[in-house]
């Protein structure tokens, strides 16, 4: 039977409850065979740092998660730091090199990542907001690798409101993610027009839009000025038709078209429901 995990990692508990006998953990532990890395966790060697957060979860217990800037690593928005944040289900003194939180978190706002809990990134944003962090780039960062969406980031928002924290967070949900020129010169038209603007670059079935107007189902669709060969036009083709099987209207949208007269027409649209 494995009594350590692929980090090479165990607890006196779970050595214990596999019939190891307390006085064989201690002389293993004075002969050196394996160290103490927390109280009750031990380890047969040096750790990476993904071993580290697993010691960290190890020694907060059973049902424990990583938190704050420990959870953007996990999620990938962030490098190692030396200092561990583990939320538990039950009080925790920190350790060196570890914080405990103690909070609670309904069954959808922990997650496993790489084989380790942790708080979900709509959850970690939102923790983040509420100790003053600026989320804003990290959730353009996170959108932008679609590790979430800007729905379910308004949807975490609205959820905690009234909790600090949750302005923040919604703010940098309806923020304006915005990838390319013709996408700023078009937010900046609908600007100076007084015309909404819309969700950007969010997926609409197998297909990631410039723009979406959800109440309206209009997706707006950006086109670079120039000629198109045939087959990006089949394609732009195929994506209309996409739009349409889901119930959504398309405009087509290219540089020398922003003027008033699209104005008007956009406001047309915008004022009219899909039946």
């Amino acid at each position: 039977m494995r009594l350590f995990d692929r980090e090479g990692l165990a607890t006196r508990r779970a050595l214990l409850a596999a019939g190891v006998a307390p006085s064989l953990i201690d002389n293993d532990l004075k002969r050196g065979r394996y160290r103490s890395v927390y109280r009750g966790v031990y380890a047969l060697g040096p750790l990476s740092p993904r071993g580290e957060m697993a010691a960290a979860l190890l020694a907060g217990g059973p049902g424990s998660a990583l938190c704050f800037a420990s959870a953007l690593v996990v999620h990938g928005l962030m490098k190692p730091r030396a200092t561990l944040d583990v939320v538990t289900p039950t009080d925790r003194r920190d350790t060196a090199g570890v914080r405990f939180h103690r909070f609670s978190l309904s069954g959808k706002e922990m997650v496993v990542r790489d084989g380790l809990q942790v708080t979900s990134i709509e959850r970690t944003l939102l923790d983040l907001a509420s100790i003053s962090v600026d989320v804003d780039r990290l959730a353009h960062e996170a959108l932008a690798k679609r590790l979430t969406t800007q729905a379910k980031l308004r949807d975490t928002a609205s959820e905690h409101r009234g909790r600090r924290g949750a302005p923040a967070l919604l703010a940098a949900a309806n923020a304006k993610h915005v990838r390319g020129n013709l996408e700023r010169e078009f937010l900046t038209f609908l600007n100076d027009h007084g015309l909404p603007l819309p969700l950007t670059n969010v997926k609409l079935g197998r297909h990631t839009v410039d723009g979406l107007y959800e109440e309206q189902r209009l997706v707006i669709e950006l086109d670079e000025d120039g000629h198109r060969s045939a087959w990006a036009f089949e394609e732009d083709r195929e994506r209309d038709r996409d739009h349409a099987a889901l119930g959504h209207r398309t405009m087509r949208v290219t540089e020398g078209a922003l003027n008033d007269r699209l104005a008007r027409v956009l406001e047309q649209a915008l004022a009219s429901r899909p039946r």
